[in-house]
């Protein structure tokens, strides 16, 4: 996450401020702006991970670094390179200088001309303090990083949060948005109008853009040199466009907004703070000012930290290796890259000064992006195309940036003056084809787009070219054949004997005196213990052939380029005397005897040893990742791991649940049907309670008249005790079927015996109720492997169904059949309803489902009657062929 908000270093105040004045302007154009960097994030992620591990390998710590490494150590395109990035940074820098004085200006009314000078000051010290405190370029910054990622936070929360309470305030709570558009002359494709390249001049803006979020000072930065992860680039790829659409989306709301508030299109750049004022809010325009003012220092400073690394290492240094007055300088690196820190900002606050308020913001800001546009061809056939040359990429950036300065950057300047106007007007020596407005004709484009197309034009005409007519001398492909010649060649060293050997103990002190110019002692030798532990050389008395200085060297090499840049790290190797002009001959000589084996030139070796390398610490770089990535895959496989246990438990108790919930739903449907019965069973039991109470009443009486009426008073009393059996009888029943039958076990029973012990619970109430009820035994006996009881609910449900639906007719009849046939038992249940439809057939069975009215049936019965038949594997189904009702359930049978 602070690797993408460190990357929102891109969104400066011009993004808050310009970009309004620009959408004001030009409508839609502004777009790009934005559009750019999300493709560069989404597409440009390979680039940015081999610049990555470019950076980690050969200690690249700028563009300047990066075109002399790849480029055969061309020192002019390092000095070209950093002159473009000077150039083209400065007048951004001014921008945000700019930016923060227009804005306090606005905010407190007055003079900003101390208040400019102090912020100056305090950029400068902040940056020093954070930002160039140590020598190594490639050593990271965590805590200025973090300091950025805090401010992208801020100025996006800031931004965002205001700009949604504006377009709230005056668009009368959203309602009247549509209308405030509707009433401005607000044009959303002005920039098109009248202009038949138009949208085209829309590509041209997003290739600016996009190129700048890679090859800005700043972006190059934080993006390669600060990167700590090569997957953060991939996190980055679809985070860093989120944050962008953030900063993006109230932008035409907010231009809508200031139009309609009768704001100039002059101060289009300042309508976020000039609204919270319009508003008498000052709160939030000071709340304004401070997201402007973090995103505006942030740029400065992350620019200044790129730009005096590339500076000190390009020019400075450089030039004091070569006039023995400035040798001074190589032993105050550091100091040199503070004065450097200091020189540009103040610069760029004096440009604000020089042009005033001659170009708006969101101008300023594209002459800086098409700057670096410049660097879009060398960089990219760099990497991609081997034939791309030194001197074709050195003639393409010369023609290149000769086409900014004179058709963008000297336009600025000149028109500031009478004859500076009048050269504009007429062009050179009088040739109007040669004006900047109208170069060759194209008139049509804006400057910034004719500038970037002539500009490319040439630049990659002289890349091509340059490259094909003047080559780097080579063999043949440089990365084929790589993997396989380096092993042979590391075994020709190893056997190469020149019969002259080394002392490391004087190469590690030859090693401090040389990192003494730019270290104390003791850093200065633990540095250089730990460049010969690099390649497992421990002890200081041991002696070594004359070839283990190969290796040593390019790893000096690697870690000088991160102090003093890769253009000088070889010259200062040599120039200190690490090498005795004994050993350089003898590593010539082992040199000229390899290239005679291997058939390669010196240039072509050391580009197969620097493949190679570059290959050895991709691959030990993916290792890496690999490893962390099981890890993060064991974690992830534990978690899951963990959830699905989580998730069995949870299944588990929810299928205990559903199990007593299909036991409660057995138990309601049961007792629903005991309920429906309860009629008939009070009469069941009433009956022959008022037998015994008659009967009791008679041996009372016969007793009392005469006590010698034994015999009488036996036989009533016998009549008695039957009529109790049988009440015995109904309650044992009752009990028997009210009780949990689920797990009783199946038994072999007369399928004629569960009905007779069924029918008693309803008879009586069906007597009452006039409801002839036949019954027709089987004429065998028909035995069936089940559980009685359930059974029994299954033929009271039916019973009971079959009651409701008869009970209003006339005829009231119910005929219960039983019969075997083929293996299978059939019971059906006939009644004198007159059918059920075809819809409620397709329904009858399913649960909850009933057509009885509500509060008299719980749409169970049939349901569960279905499952307790289906688990006696049977059916139960509705005879749709019968003109009446009728139900049948079929049962497998083992004998009759």
């Amino acid at each position: 996450m602070i690797y993408v908000l460190t990357l929102a270093v891109y969104c400066t105040s011009w993004s808050l401020f310009g970009v309004i004045g620009m959408a004001t302007r030009s409508g839609l154009l502004f777009l790009p702006v934005y559009l750019g960097p999300t493709l560069a994030a989404m597409l440009g992620a390979p680039i940015v991970a081999k610049l990555v591990a470019m950076k980690d390998l050969h200690h690249i710590t700028n563009l300047a670094d990066l075109m002399v490494h790849r480029y055969k150590n061309c020192t002019a395109l390092g000095v070209i390179t950093t002159l473009i990035a000077l150039v083209g940074t400065i007048p951004y820098a001014a921008l945000q200088f700019k930016s923060i004085s227009a804005t306090f200006r606005i905010l407190s009314d007055s003079s900003t001309q101390y208040f400019e000078f102090a912020i100056v000051v305090i950029i400068i010290l902040v940056t020093i303090f954070l930002g160039i405190r140590k020598l190594d370029a490639t050593e990271r910054h965590p805590a200025l990083m973090l300091t950025i990622a805090f401010e992208s936070i801020v100025k996006l929360a800031i931004a965002f949060l205001a700009s949604l309470f504006l377009v709230y305030i005056f668009s009368d709570k959203f309602s009247s948005l549509g209308e405030i558009f509707a009433a401005t002359e607000w044009k959303p494709f002005s920039f098109a109008e009248n202009n038949q390249f138009g949208f085209f001049s829309w590509m041209i803006y997003i290739s600016l853009s996009a190129s700048a979020a890679i090859f800005l000072p700043r972006q190059f930065h934080v993006a390669v040199v600060e990167n700590t992860n090569p997957l953060h680039i991939r996190t980055a790829a679809w985070l860093f466009p989120v944050y962008l659409f953030l900063i993006a989306f109230s932008i035409v709301p907010l231009t809508i907004v200031g139009l309609s508030a009768q704001l100039s299109t002059d101060q289009a750049d300042t309508f976020l703070i000039r609204l919270p004022l319009l508003a008498g809010n000052a709160p939030l325009a000071l709340l304004v000012f401070i997201a402007g003012f973090s995103a505006s220092s942030g740029m400065i400073m992350i620019e200044t930290i790129a730009l005096s690394t590339m500076t000190s290492n390009h020019l400075i240094i450089p030039a004091a290796s070569r006039f023995l007055w400035l040798r001074y300088l190589t032993r105050n690196i550091l100091k040199v890259r503070w004065a450097v820190a200091a020189i540009f900002i103040f610069s760029a606050y004096e440009y604000t000064h020089l042009v005033g308020d001659n170009y708006p913001l969101a101008q300023m800001g594209m002459n800086s992006f098409a700057a670096f546009f410049l660097f879009v061809p060398p960089v990219v056939a760099g990497l991609y195309w081997e034939r791309a040359s030194s001197k074709g990429a050195l003639i393409g950036l010369l023609a290149g940036f000769g086409a900014w300065v004179y058709l963008l950057f000297l336009p600025t300047f000149l028109q500031m003056t009478e004859a500076g106007s009048l050269f504009l007007e007429i062009g050179p020596w009088g040739i109007g084809a040669l004006r900047p407005a109208e170069f060759l004709g194209i008139e049509t484009l804006d400057p910034v787009c004719r500038t970037t197309f002539v500009a490319l034009l040439l630049n990659c005409s002289g890349l091509i070219f340059g490259s094909l007519l003047f080559p780097d001398k080579r063999l043949g492909n440089e990365s084929e054949g790589a993997l396989s010649d380096l092993p042979r060649f590391r075994k020709l060293t190893e056997e190469f004997d020149s019969g002259m050997v080394i002392l490391i103990s004087d190469k590690l002190a030859a090693l401090e005196r040389l990192l003494q110019n730019y270290y104390g002692a003791q850093e200065a030798h633990d540095v250089a213990v730990s460049i010969f532990e690099k390649r497992g050389i421990r002890e200081t008395d041991v002696i070594l052939p004359v070839a283990a200085l190969i290796e040593i060297i390019r790893d000096i090499e690697t870690y000088l380029s991160g102090i003093i840049g890769v253009a000088s790290a070889h010259q200062v190797l040599i120039s200190a005397g690490f090498i005795t002009q004994e050993e350089q001959k003898a590593v010539s000589d082992i040199y000229g005897t390899l290239l005679s084996e291997m058939h390669i030139s010196p240039a072509e070796m050391r580009r197969k040893l620097d493949y190679f390398s570059e290959r050895e610490a991709i691959l030990a770089s993916q290792t890496d990742l690999l490893e962390v990535k099981l890890a993060e895959r064991d974690v992830e496989n534990e978690e899951k791991n963990a959830k699905i246990f989580d998730a069995n438990r949870k299944l588990e108790a929810s299928l205990a649940e559903l199990k007593a919930a299909q036991v409660m739903l057995l138990e309601s449907s049961k007792f629903a049907a005991l309920g429906e019965m309860a009629g008939g069973i009070a009469h069941e039991i009433n009956t022959p309670l008022g037998t015994i109470q008659l009967l009791s009443s008679e041996l009372r009486e016969a007793l009392e008249a005469d006590p010698a009426e034994v015999d009488f008073a036996k036989r009533l009393n016998a009549q008695i005790e039957n009529t109790t059996v049988r009440i015995a009888a109904i309650i044992h029943g009752l009990r028997h079927f009210s009780r949990d039958a689920g797990q009783d076990p199946f038994i072999e029973i007369e399928l004629a015996t569960i009905l007779h012990d069924t029918l008693p619970f309803c008879l009586d109430r069906f007597k009452i109720e006039g409801i002839r009820v036949l019954f027709l035994p089987p004429q065998t006996s028909i035995l069936i492997s089940a559980r009685p009881v359930q059974l029994s609910q299954v033929f009271l449900n039916i019973l009971n169904n079959a009651r409701d639906a008869i009970r209003n007719l006339d005829d009231k009849w119910i005929t219960i059949e039983v019969a075997a046939e083929g293996g299978l038992a059939t019971v059906s249940f006939t009644d004198s309803g007159l059918g059920i439809s075809k819809e409620v057939q397709d329904k009858i069975f399913q649960p909850f489902f009933t057509t009885k009215p509500t509060g008299e049936g719980t749409g169970l019965g049939l349901s569960v009657s279905k499952g307790i038949i289906e688990l006696h594997k049977g059916s139960i189904r509705v005879d749709g062929t019968c003109k009446n009702t009728r139900m049948i359930v079929t049962l497998p049978y083992r004998r009759s």
